[in-house]
């Protein structure tokens, strides 16, 4: 048996839902996947026992669930395009490309 350690750091995408999906197997033994259950990631965590154990130390999940209930989808959308962008940009090549 393993055990994996998880680090949770706040990102906007905590308050936004996803689909959860469910592996079902068929009497002819194929596995199916079907989604379900709808959930944001935060309330994923929150379902584990003692989610506490995965994240960070200092971080509570009552500070999570504080932060997420302080902004909206659409406002937390923008703010995880402009962290990407931030993310990303040392990577973007340049407008020419390489090749000329």
């Amino acid at each position: 048996m393993f055990t994996v350690t998880l680090v949770v750091a706040v990102f906007p995408s905590q308050v936004r839902g996803c689909a959860r999906d469910d592996l079902v197997c068929t009497f002819r033994g194929r596995r199916r996947c079907l989604y379900r259950r709808y959930q944001t990631p935060l309330e994923t965590l929150l379902a584990l026992p003692n989610p506490a154990q995965y994240l960070r130390p200092g971080l509570t999940p009552a500070v999570l669930q504080r932060i997420a209930g302080t902004r909206s989808d659409t406002e937390a959308a923008e703010r995880m395009q402009q962290a990407k962008r931030r993310l990303f940009a040392p990577l973007r090549l340049p407008a020419g490309g390489p090749w000329k």
